[in-house]
């Protein structure tokens, strides 16, 4: 007959899923609410919140292991009087001694008999303790400190190659983005240096190509003195065209660019130059 045992919640704490299913089975046939955490820190924040009527526990944990978990437990004055019975597949001489000197209430070992485990959850629940004698208890809790203590050196090795290993990283990254940050720069300035080349031949080349047809035309009828001042005159007018590309170039404060051909930019001189420029551009004299 099923025991009314819907008030009663108990947690189990196991890594393995298929033996929290079962156990889960065997005491839901029987009334009772099953809270599970799979890890020794889900187990902590479980039971912690949920102030279940009695804990079984696995003692082989991936994390915080059985023994340190039952310790934890029995540190937390709300949790002080719960049961922790340990359900376990630790069966070696000693086993049963080492899980109730750590805060177990009691030892079931595995494998788990369905009918012996309702029997004996139901009596711990009804206040049985397991026991050690005195001269058993000293032994015992003298092997589970120096556990403890081998354990806590352990954990201290591991968070010092741990923290070796973290520092290493951030030297490496560090350098690395030392090295992709040089590159960059070094990639802007050459991209800057390009976009500049690129607008000083398209500024300049009007003027140039001016002068330099006009050059080709007085040489063609250098007897023709109309035409030659007229010629002169326009050289003038483009090698001052260049002087002021120069100047401009010379008063270049700031970035901005424009588009040339396809996706290439250019320096926009008239642009970059003008906003903060405080020298005047010279002007080309009237020529006579």
């Amino acid at each position: 007959m099923m025991s009314t045992n819907t008030t009663k919640r108990i947690l189990y704490i196991e890594d393995d899923s298929v033996t929290r299913m079962l156990v889960r089975r065997i005491l839901e046939s029987q009334g009772y609410t099953v809270l599970e955490a799979k890890d020794g820190l889900s187990g902590l924040n479980v039971a912690q919140n949920e102030r279940p009527h009695l804990i079984l526990m696995d003692l082989n944990l991936p994390d915080l292991d059985g023994y340190a978990v039952s310790t934890k437990l029995k540190q937390m004055s709300e949790l002080q009087e719960t049961p922790i019975i340990a359900l376990t597949s630790n069966v070696m001489n000693g086993d049963r001694e080492r899980s109730l000197v750590s805060g177990c209430d009691g030892y079931i070992p595995k494998p788990i008999d369905p009918h012996s485990l309702i029997t004996q959850v139901e009596r711990f629940l009804q206040g049985h303790r397991e026991t050690l004698r005195e001269t058993q208890e000293r032994l015992f809790l003298r092997e589970y400190r120096d556990r403890l203590v081998d354990h806590l050196e352990q954990k201290v090795r591991e968070l010092t190659e741990l923290n070796a290993e973290l520092e290493r990283r951030v030297e490496e990254r560090t350098a690395e983005l030392r090295a992709a940050q040089a590159q960059l720069i070094e990639a802007e300035k050459t991209r800057a240096v390009v976009e500049m080349a690129g607008a000083t031949a398209h500024e300049l080349n009007q003027p140039l190509t001016a002068i330099l047809g006009l050059i080709q035309l007085i040489e063609q009828n250098p007897g023709d003195e109309e035409a030659l001042r007229r010629d002169l005159k326009r050289i003038a007018e483009a090698a001052w065209d260049m002087a002021a590309i120069v100047h401009k170039i010379g008063q270049i404060t700031h970035y901005k660019t424009k588009p040339y051909a396809g996706d290439v930019q250019i320096i926009d001189i008239e642009r970059a130059s003008s906003q903060e420029a405080t020298t005047e551009e010279p002007q080309p004299d009237e020529p006579g």
